[in-house]
């Protein structure tokens, strides 16, 4: 259970902020994202309890909890949002089982860490020492900051190689049709995520600059959700609400911002989404005419 609990931590901790996306995409735990920052440094501080035997009994507790509580979310997410990736070990496979596997495979750990509490490690030498502890609290301070950093720019993005596709090649050309004589941001998004929320200016942005001709949202979320979201962003384009399968099959974490020219998709920007003002300096051909180039 101990190298269990460290790969899961690990996996989430190299793209906390989608993690924190599944979180919100959950209705009722849209309002707990901080939760998300939390539990790969929970999940590897227990993982090493594990490893290292300390208060096994205590350890075995937290575990089967924490397990019935993953389950108890991956289950409600599954029946009233149609989410089927429960995030677990973030973009690894063991987190792209059917949701059927998933409840067994969450059984089985439920079953060895009860195993552990009823049948406890003997208590080691190392549980009367202090540098285990200190080694622990080490590891939880430095993975606390690295969740933070990931929570804002992710280590490692899942990557959907669309850059260089054609829009009508990709699972958009569904949704979106583009002419090759305009420029166009499609922005994927989730009604409840801060995060999106927090991008939407720079989005608007776009539109109002004329840096592109047309934004584009592509959305999931019922339509009250999304009826809030357009109250509070105000948002200066229109959107597409489609499902959640589709639209995992090219923004499994967002917001994601895709710049389309010429109807092929040339770049793909994350969370924080840059503004116009600052893409220009990278992309100077999409200065529009007349605008200053001291911005």
């Amino acid at each position: 259970m101990g190298v269990i609990f460290i790969v899961s931590g690990f996996s989430k901790l190299l793209n906390v902020q989608n993690f924190i996306g599944y979180i919100t995409s959950v209705r009722i735990f849209d309002k707990f994202f901080f939760v998300g920052f939390l539990i790969p440094p929970f999940e590897i501080a227990l993982g090493i309890f594990f490893l290292l035997f300390l208060h096994s009994r205590k350890t075995a507790l937290a575990s089967v909890i924490s397990l019935l509580v993953f389950t108890f979310v991956y289950l409600f997410a599954y029946f009233t949002s149609g989410l089927t990736d429960c995030g677990c070990f973030g973009g690894l496979a063991l987190s792209k089982m059917p949701p059927a596997l998933i409840v067994v495979r969450n059984a089985v750990f439920l079953f060895l860490s009860g195993y552990v509490f009823f049948k406890p490690v003997p208590k080691p030498k190392l549980q009367n020492k202090r540098w285990p502890y200190y080694s622990v609290g080490a590891m939880l301070t430095i993975t606390l900051v690295l969740s933070g950093i990931s929570s804002i720019k992710p280590f490692v993005h899942q990557s959907n190689n669309f850059v260089g596709k054609k829009v009508s090649e990709t699972p958009f050309g569904s949704y979106v049709h583009t002419s090759p004589d305009s420029t166009y941001i499609i922005y994927a998004y989730h009604t409840t995520c801060p995060y999106c929320l927090n991008s939407i200016e720079n989005v608007k942005a776009y539109a109002r600059t004329h840096t592109v001709d047309r934004v584009i949202g592509i959305t999931i979320g019922s339509k009250k959700d999304f009826d809030n979201f357009e109250e509070v962003a105000v948002p200066n384009f229109s959107s597409i609400i489609i499902s959640k399968g589709d639209f995992e099959k090219f923004a499994p974490s967002v917001p994601r911002v895709f710049i389309v020219r010429k109807n092929i998709i040339t770049d793909v920007l994350y969370f924080p989404v840059t503004g116009p003002y600052v893409y220009w300096r990278s992309h100077p051909d999409m200065r529009p005419a007349g605008m200053p180039k001291s911005y």
